[in-house]
């Protein structure tokens, strides 16, 4: 016949399985906290990688960079701004926008018409020395809704605008500029496009409004055209038959 466990065998058990559970639980713990760790470096990682992205192809920091790389070489400019140059374009469209020395275009794109173009491209011009002399910005997210340009209540009150900041733009006009134009000597062209619903005709009017800024930073001029999309479009080139050369 077997001894019946005394007391202190019982005690001694349920103190190995409390010591058990213990471990089990320390060792949990652990687990977890070492998830967590991996965790939080893995969405560091990502959200330093997302800002420099950000950084990189955020339009308006380029600009600013450019802006203070002016006369600088291209080689200089692209440690300083953080901007890659190319002496040719990625395609046929951007190559035959303007003269340019150099191209660069960031990574992302966007589609105007249909068309995948890179959110923005700037051209650069620089002098027999290699240093540059103007920066062109072209900015194609204000096109990706409406090649019309960017959608506005009522016309533009160009009037307005003359002796104003050229820092104040952007909140006066409630709309970003389609080009920017940085020159040498410290002046600067902005050219926006929008469109409105004429209120006789319900049709959509588009313009092209050019503003001149003055090395100070004010506006000086203001000009603007009706762009005329659908005559463009409707309109047929001239074709040469055979007919018409006898």
């Amino acid at each position: 016949m077997k001894d019946k466990p005394t007391n202190n065998s019982n005690v001694a058990r349920k103190s190995i399985k409390k010591g058990k559970k213990r471990y089990k639980a320390r060792l949990s713990q652990k687990g977890l906290a070492t998830i967590v760790i991996f965790i939080l470096i893995i969405l560091a990682i990502v959200i330093t990688l997302v800002t420099s992205f950000m950084n990189k192809n955020n339009i308006d920091r380029v600009s600013s960079r450019l802006d203070l790389s002016m006369g600088k070489s291209i080689s200089e400019i692209e440690k300083t701004a953080k901007v890659e140059f190319n002496q040719s374009a990625s395609n046929a469209i951007l190559s035959n926008l303007i003269k340019f020395n150099y191209i660069a275009e960031p990574t992302v794109t966007t589609r105007v018409c249909g068309v995948s173009l890179p959110r923005w491209v700037v051209y650069a011009k620089t002098n027999k020395s290699g240093n540059t002399t103007q920066f062109t910005i072209y900015d194609f997210t204000t096109l990706e809704d409406n090649i019309l340009g960017m959608k506005v209540k009522e016309p533009i009150e160009i009037q307005d605008l003359i002796g104003t900041s050229a820092d104040s733009l952007k909140d006066v006009l409630d709309i970003d500029p389609y080009i920017s134009i940085m020159l040498e000597d410290g002046s600067k062209q902005y050219i926006f496009r929008y469109y409105y619903k004429d209120s006789t005709s319900t049709n959509d009017v588009s313009i092209q409004l050019c503003i001149d800024v003055d090395v100070n930073g004010t506006v000086i001029d203001a000009t603007e055209t009706n762009i005329d999309f659908i005559s463009s479009i409707l309109s047929m080139a001239e074709v040469t038959t055979s007919t018409d050369e006898n």
